[in-house]
């Protein structure tokens, strides 16, 4: 069997992540127009596309495979880490943001006595789960309203308290 790093589409994939792009990246995203709903959904460029292809590819041929040692996934937090200047230990990759807000969320210990400050932009699901947090637990919420289509940071900064974390 062949390992995944022997694959075309992979080594493909590998070399649009470690090549620095220009920006704005058009050639990457062919699509027509702009596209603003990125919490929801967004366009996958080029070099995703061939990422999700290498995987799919030797998911058919190669079934078995060392995890994590050889996750592809590896390659990614190190360019990311990189990009912003930090350890690819300090970065976690979760399935979604859902499920990094969620842990973020534990882990600063959210509930009665540690709020959220958050504003009426942030994703419907987010904007629900804060809800019930507000509900089940007593976790204080607030939501900042848009004026004028926008998120006024000052009427943000004036919803912080000191049990916000």
């Amino acid at each position: 069997m062949k390992n995944l790093c022997s694959w075309p589409l992979y080594n493909a994939a590998a070399r649009a992540w470690s090549t620095a792009a220009t920006l704005p990246d058009k050639a990457s995203f062919p699509f027509a127009g702009v596209y603003l709903n990125a919490a929801y959904t967004h366009p996958m460029g080029l070099h995703a596309v061939a990422a999700g292809e290498a995987h799919l590819a030797s998911r058919s041929h190669n079934a078995s495979r060392a995890w994590p040692g050889d996750n592809a996934r590896n390659s990614a937090v190190q360019v990311f880490a990189s990009l912003i200047n930090a350890e690819p230990g300090e970065i976690a990759v979760v399935p979604s943001t859902m499920e990094g807000e969620n842990l973020v969320g534990a882990a600063v210990g959210l509930g009665p006595a540690a709020g959220v400050v958050t504003d009426a932009f942030h994703y419907d699901a987010s904007l629900a789960m804060y809800a019930a947090l507000h509900q089940l637990r007593g976790v204080p919420v607030a939501v900042t309203p848009a004026r004028n289509n926008r998120i006024e940071l000052g009427d943000m900064e004036r919803r912080i308290a000191p049990h916000t974390r």
